[in-house]
């Protein structure tokens, strides 16, 4: 009994579940009540009163409210209110109520909605106090193992019931979150967070604590239960951001390990040798003249070589250390990565890159670096130093033991603290050493070395077909306008049905930053904070400001708009700043690029390195499985999209869909994606539906080997003189019409390529394509049979046309047969066929004139 007049209301956090977790108060409270209160669902038991029920004294009196959970809001109040008033009573008798709670009572919990009605019944009369508990985001973390926030990164909590406008908007950071009330959200928020880029580090916990806990990855859930929540992990914005598409040069076969090893963990890398290894992108001649090219190109270097040979082959090309690209030497062994020309332009970077992917070390000499951790000339990914030769003098005067000034004036500089080096916050001077990170344009720094974060998003809007200089011209004069440094943009950002816009796309370019694009509802959740609304707009595209609008979404929560709209003749302009710096990488999505990619018969040699740049580069792979397993080095952490062999359509849909939500796509083909594959399809598609979010696409063909290519060149020169293709597969040609064409191939005299020539289904089309040849040509003629080329188990066999069934082949062989001229030659223990281009007559001519 309390010795007060009145009784006081105590909710008391339990924790998650796991009863270990409940604190040593917690414990105490529930062991001294004498009554308790909890709520629980209609048909079923309390959990809150679960956890505590070890502590929970004989005799106590027990409040129970039961709520009907499948009830409208208005039922589930009035359960609420009938609990309260219970609660009240016993308040106004003297009597101490104590309220059990599951995780944390003022964190989404129904003691704050008792708690309030009491407060409105009474008057305030009565006390309520709260003792805390684990809250389960806490005990989903810990069981995750996932850190939610250090230094200065963010942290967010938010309902998944918000509608999807919102709920885009409220992940817009880059901090990491906490999901809760999942339940029949799921579908929705793995729709949004997968437009986001963030899908794939979301899991999904459930009963955190618990008996029964269960982690999983939210891309493979597709249900949710009441006791599930969400986290999802920050976006890093490493301040080791690695050069982009080095060049690994091996130079004898030592290096080979290491230049493969190499090559897998470097972004966009290729593979260069001066020797025959399937894993090489190109070969060379030359290790000297191959650095002096790759080095002229501004291509990072990684040489798997001694120091002494790539300066020597480089020394009379070095002028400028601050274009120049990064060079580093690796040994062999992968022991070492050396900078050789010192850590600019992400040399030091690449070094400790190489060495991360080596298990080896990285020799940092800068004297920056190597005093203090940090390199301020060459800052992390997105940020400019706009005086790089005012550097030399600020670590000059911090080697000597002088503390200088740093001035933050926009954006949260915490990579200038994770080294060693000491700065007075304050005010810089700039007639002394001191460095200044802002956002604004600075005329005369002169000794202030002024480096400029990337925290301003540039929201565009124009009409169809505006001139490109028209967009610059307004962006510039915005910018100068107000001050601003255009090196402190990290985007241009619009409304995604600005994404094929040219003008658009060329500013971009030109300010050398990337293009992010935001749906409608995205734009249309930042209407309250626009300065400049629009309704004309709204009934134009769904959304009321498109360049404020997209200015501030690419912002996040806390951005503000420091240039509202200007207007040219065609174009809008708006600048959007936001608190800490920009990741472009996780916010709104990009134009959408399609590549459809040739990635031949399935021998890396045979492949292409432009598909092989592609497939290192892309988000997402679509193909028949097959063919995904053949790339499969080539493709690791991508996401995979696979269907079976016979549903092309639905491949290629799914290609065009995901390129629409603004991911990199390769659709994969075997061989050549334009010799009946999937580019043709994929085009059909796009002439027939005509859909406004796949015509915006950037979509582009990256040709391959195909198998006749393959199989032609494994016997010799079968195809030397004029050929035709022609499939033997009914199912979406009419075979009259195929019958047609085979007579004409005949008559032509062609060498001719079947594809598609046997399967289950169909086991005479060969037979009958044979005798129709041979109506016109030798039975003696050459057929090549090639199956399984560049793969496992290859075979390659010369038969003639006579002899040829269908028993000799299935749909992995390519069959050609040769035309009236093709001739097949022994020499030795080989067999060679080939078609006569009409050299001979040359030959003879030649042979006269001798």
């Amino acid at each position: 009994m309390n010795t007060n007049s009145k009784g006081t209301l105590i909710g008391v956090g339990l924790g998650p579940g796991d009863p270990a977790l409940l604190t040593l108060a917690a414990r105490d409270a529930v062991v001294r009540a004498k009554i308790i209160c909890y709520i629980h669902a209609s048909n079923s038991t309390s959990v809150a009163k679960k956890i505590a029920t070890d502590f929970i004294a004989d005799g106590v009196t027990e409040i129970a409210i039961s709520v009907d959970m499948q009830a409208n809001q208005g039922e589930r109040r009035k359960a609420y209110d009938a609990g309260a008033s219970e609660i009240l009573s016993h308040l106004k008798a003297g009597k101490d109520v104590i309220f059990l709670c599951e995780g944390d009572p003022l964190f989404y919990g129904s003691f704050v909605h008792l708690a309030q009605k009491i407060n409105q019944l009474s008057g305030g009369d009565f006390k309520i106090k709260s003792i805390p508990g684990v809250s389960s985001i806490n005990a989903a973390a810990a069981a995750a193992g996932m850190a939610l926030a250090s230094d200065n990164e963010t942290f967010a909590v938010i309902p998944a019931t918000l509608n999807r406008a919102a709920l885009s908007a409220a992940l817009a950071g880059n901090g990491a979150v906490a999901l809760i009330k999942i339940g029949n959200n799921l579908e929705k928020l793995k729709q949004i967070l997968k437009t986001k880029n963030r899908l794939d580090g979301a899991v999904l916990v459930t009963n955190a604590s618990g008996m029964d806990e269960k982690i999983e990855k939210l891309s493979d859930v597709t249900h949710a239960t009441y006791f599930s929540l969400v986290l999802i992990p920050p976006v890093i914005s490493s301040t080791e951001s690695v050069p982009h598409g080095a060049a690994i040069v091996i130079i004898n076969q030592a290096g080979v390990e290491s230049g493969v090893q190499l090559k897998n963990s470097l972004p966009g890398a290729k593979l260069f040798s001066r020797f025959a290894t399937e894993k090489a992108d190109e070969l060379f001649l030359s290790t000297t003249e191959t650095l002096k090219n790759l080095f002229t190109a501004n291509t990072p270097i990684v040489a798997v070589a001694a120091s002494g040979i790539v300066i020597r082959a480089l020394a009379g090309l070095l002028n400028d250390k601050k274009t120049e690209p990064p060079v580093i030497a690796v040994s062999s062994d992968g022991a070492h990565a050396v900078p050789l020309l010192g850590g600019h332009n992400g040399a030091n970077r690449l070094a400790r890159a190489c060495a991360n992917g080596l298990g080896g070390a990285a020799a940092i000499t800068t004297a920056g670096e190597t005093e203090f951790g940090i390199a301020l000339d060459d800052p992390p990914l997105g940020w400019v130093v706009a005086n790089p030769n005012a550097a030399k003098g600020v670590m000059a005067k911090m080697l000597a033991g002088e503390i200088v000034n740093l001035e933050v004036a926009a954006g949260k500089a915490s990579w200038l603290n994770q080294g060693t080096a000491s700065f007075n916050m304050g005010k810089t001077d700039a007639k002394v050493e001191s460095v200044l990170v802002t956002e604004r344009e600075i005329a005369n720094p002169e000794k202030t070395l002024v480096i400029h974060p990337p925290v301003l998003a540039l929201g565009v809007g124009c009409e169809r077909g505006t001139d490109a200089d028209e967009l610059y011209s307004l962006a510039l004069e915005a910018l100068n306008n107000a001050g601003l440094s255009k090196n402190s943009i990290a985007c241009v950002c619009s409304l995604d049905l600005k994404s094929d816009e040219p003008a658009v796309l060329e500013l971009a370019k030109r300010l050398g930053v990337p293009l992010k694009f935001f749906t409608a509802p995205e734009l249309e959740a930042q209407t309250t904070n626009l300065a400049n609304p629009s309704d004309i707009v709204f009934a134009e595209v769904g959304c009321h400001g498109v360049c404020e609008g997209a200015a501030l979404a690419a912002c996040g929560l806390g951005g503000k708009l420091i240039v509202e709209k200007q207007k040219s003749k065609r174009a809008t302009v708006a600048i959007g700043q936001s608190i800490d710096s920009i990741s472009p990488e996780s916010i709104g999505h990009g134009q959408g690029r399609l590549y459809i990619v040739g990635t031949g018969p399935g021998r890396d040699g045979w492949r292409t390195p432009d598909a092989t740049r592609v497939l290192s580069l892309v988000t997402d792979v679509v193909g028949y499985e097959l063919y995904l397993d053949l790339v499969a080095d080539l493709i690791k952490g991508k996401t995979r999209h696979t269907s079976q062999l016979a549903q092309e359509e639905a491949r290629v849909r799914m290609a065009l869909d995901l390129a629409a939500a603004g991911r990199d796509v390769a659709l994969v083909s075997s061989g050549d994606p334009g010799i009946y594959a999937m580019a043709a399809l994929a085009f059909e598609l796009l002439d027939k539906e005509n859909n406004a979010s796949w015509n915006r696409l950037e979509i582009e063909v990256l040709p391959g080997i195909s198998a006749f290519q393959a199989t032609s060149a494994r016997i010799g020169a079968p195809m030397g003189h004029d050929f035709c293709l022609i499939s033997l597969s009914d199912l979406l040609t009419p075979w009259e019409v195929i019958e047609q064409r085979l007579r004409a191939a005949a008559q032509g005299g062609f060498a001719v390529a079947f594809y598609n020539p046997v399967s289950k289904r169909r086991t005479k089309q060969l037979e009958i394509a044979r005798d129709i040849l041979l109506g016109h040509r030798d039975p003696d003629t050459p057929v090549i049979l090639g199956r399984n080329l560049g793969r496992d188990g290859e075979n390659i066999r010369v038969i003639t046309l006579a002899e040829l069934s269908s028993s000799d082949a299935d749909m992995l062989t390519m069959v050609i047969v040769g035309g009236p001229e093709t001739k097949t030659i022994k020499r030795g223990e080989k067999t060679y066929v080939y078609t006569p281009r009409g050299y001979s007559k040359k030959m003879k001519e030649g042979a006269k004139n001798d």
